[in-house]
């Protein structure tokens, strides 16, 4: 069975070989590479030029921002399944793609398979890991996404459907996972094991976008979670109100 790892960066020079070592060094073998690099011009493109007798395309050009360049990507894509996996990320051993594949590989008709993500500072040290285990709970999946970098996506899922990068600069990958959860009915699978070291401190985990954090947020359970949407509007004037009070009771549905 085929794997496609998407790849794209822009800047990365300080990120992008470690990135690229941890997919080469991987004892699956059976994957197609791809890396759409942004135009970059610090050097990025030097280093990926080092490995690419492991990559399957290589393309650098200017793009829209990451969701388009994702978008470009899957176009080249021939795997049975996808995988996105960006300059900082590393996987958390050796044998990740193989013990991910085998399960995969017994569960075929599982469109959407997922693992346990890492987040990693830039000292390298995990601060969390996102087990996501909560994830048939609709109040749980209209309030967390799970890292795309753990999320092994049949390829079947993007002939005809892309990330919205109209309406999405941070959480395309979020509404995208709503959207084939909620009107596709994507079976999902947990694996019970960590994928990947998520790297923090890129565009969706920097608080000086916070206000594009919450307007998405927004737009995604008004797409998706019509039902419960109203609970958000209460929630929010029950925090500004009366927070104190109200987060304890808060944490027993929101998670």
């Amino acid at each position: 069975m085929k794997l496609t790892i998407i790849t794209v960066c822009l800047n990365a020079a300080n990120t992008i070989e470690k990135t690229l070592k941890s997919i080469i060094g991987q004892s699956y073998k059976n994957i197609e590479l791809i890396v759409f690099d942004g135009k970059s011009e610090d050097g990025t493109t030097d280093i990926i030029e080092k490995y690419k007798e492991h990559i399957t395309y290589f393309k650098s050009a200017k793009d829209k921002g990451v969701y388009d360049a994702m978008n470009l990507a899957l176009e080249k894509a021939t795997g049975d399944y996808v995988l996105f996996f960006n300059a900082g990320d590393t996987f958390c051993d050796e044998n990740v793609l193989k013990n991910a594949m085998e399960e995969i590989s017994k569960n075929t008709d599982y469109d959407f398979v997922f693992g346990w993500s890492k987040d990693i500072d830039k000292n390298g040290n995990c601060v969390k890991i996102n087990k996501c285990e909560n994830y048939k709970n609709k109040i749980f999946f209209a309030n967390n996404n799970i890292c795309h970098q753990a999320i092994f996506y049949k390829r079947c899922l993007f002939f005809d459907d892309k990330y919205d990068i109209e309406n999405f600069k941070i959480y395309a990958d979020w509404d995208f996972n709503a959207r084939i959860r909620r009107c596709k009915k994507a079976k999902m699978l947990p694996l019970n094991f960590a994928i990947c070291n998520f790297l923090i401190g890129g565009i969706s985990t920097d608080m000086q976008n916070s206000k594009i954090f919450e307007a998405e947020k927004d737009l995604i359970r008004k797409k998706y979670f019509k039902e419960i949407y109203p609970f958000y509007k209460i929630d929010k004037f029950m925090l500004k109100t009366f927070k104190s009070i109200y987060l304890p009771i808060r944490s027993i549905f929101i998670k």
